[in-house]
C-alpha cells in the first residue's frame, strides 16, 4: 500500500504539471487569437489590404449590436462579406461581427465601412482555433482535477501504508522474543555440544571444587563470653548461690 501510494503521488504530481502546461498553452493560444482578431488595422471610411488566397478575415466592431455596415471589392469585383455560421465563433457579448471574407484569389481588396462604430479587419484566422483552444483548456482542467484527487489518495495511502509497516515491524519485534518469552531480548546462544545438548563453548573449564566448610563454633569456658546463651548450664555445688 505504501509503495502504491508513492507511485500514485508521483503520477499525480506529473499529471498536475501536464495539466498546468495545457492550461497555460490554451491561455496563450487564446491571447494569440484575440490579438489577431481584434488587433488588426482599423477601417476608417475605407481600407485597402493585400490578402492571400485561402485565408479567412473577419470584420468586427466593439459593442453588442454596433452600428456598422461594410462592403468590399477585390480582383474579381465585389465580394460577399456575409459571415458564415462558423464565423460566428469570433463574436462575443462585447463584439459585433460585421462581416467575414474567405479569400479565393490573392490580390488587393478594398473595404468600405459606414456607421458610428469603429470597424477592425482581422489578420488571417481559423474557425477551428477557438475550438482547439477550448479542447486544450478542457483537457487541462479535467486532468488537473484527476491529478488533485490522485494526489490526495496517494498521500493517504502513503501515510496509512507507512503506519501499517511500522506497526508490523513493532509486532515482529515484540512477538519474536527469545527464551524469555514474547518481548524479551534474545540472550547469547551457544553452539550445540556433542550428544545433542547446548552449553558454553568447549575449552578448558575451571572447576572451583566443593564449597568450603562453615567455620566451627567458637569454644569458650562455661559462663564466659562466646557461650551459647540458650545452651543448658551445669551448675555445680561451688557455683550455686547461697539460697541453694
Amino acid at each position: 500500500m505504501k509503495t502504491f501510494g508513492k507511485i500514485l503521488t508521483a503520477l499525480s504530481v506529473l499529471g498536475g504539471i501536464v495539466a498546468l502546461v495545457l492550461c497555460g498553452w490554451s491561455i496563450q493560444h487564446a491571447m494569440d487569437i484575440d490579438s489577431r482578431v481584434y488587433g488588426g488595422p482599423v477601417v476608417e471610411g475605407s481600407l485597402t489590404e493585400t490578402l492571400q488566397a485561402g485565408d479567412t478575415h473577419v470584420l468586427t466592431a466593439d459593442g453588442e449590436g454596433a452600428d456598422a455596415s461594410c462592403s468590399a471589392s477585390g480582383p474579381t469585383g465585389t465580394v460577399d462579406l456575409t459571415p458564415s455560421e462558423e464565423n460566428t465563433i469570433f463574436e462575443d457579448p462585447e463584439t459585433t461581427l460585421v462581416g467575414a471574407l474567405d479569400v479565393e484569389e490573392s490580390g488587393e481588396y478594398q473595404f468600405t465601412c459606414t456607421g458610428a462604430a469603429e470597424v477592425t479587419l482581422s489578420e488571417p484566422v481559423d474557425d477551428m482555433e477557438w475550438a482547439t483552444m477550448g479542447m486544450k483548456m478542457l483537457g487541462g482542467v479535467l486532468l488537473g482535477g484527476l491529478a488533485f484527487l490522485g494526489l490526495v489518495l496517494g498521500i493517504v495511502l502513503w501515510v496509512v501504508g507507512g503506519n501499517r509497516t511500522r506497526r508490523e515491524e513493532q509486532a515482529r519485534q515484540w512477538h519474536g522474543g527469545g527464551p524469555g518469552g514474547p518481548g524479551m531480548p534474545v540472550g547469547p546462544s551457544y553452539p550445540s555440544q556433542p550428544g545433542g545438548g547446548y552449553g558454553p563453548p568447549p575449552g578448558p573449564q575451571h572447576n572451583p571444587g566443593p564449597p568450603p566448610a562453615p567455620p566451627a563454633p567458637e569454644q569458650s569456658a562455661p559462663g564466659g563470653y562466646g557461650q551459647d546463651p540458650y545452651a543448658p548450664t551445669d551448675l555445680r555445688h561451688d557455683q550455686r548461690g547461697p539460697w541453694n
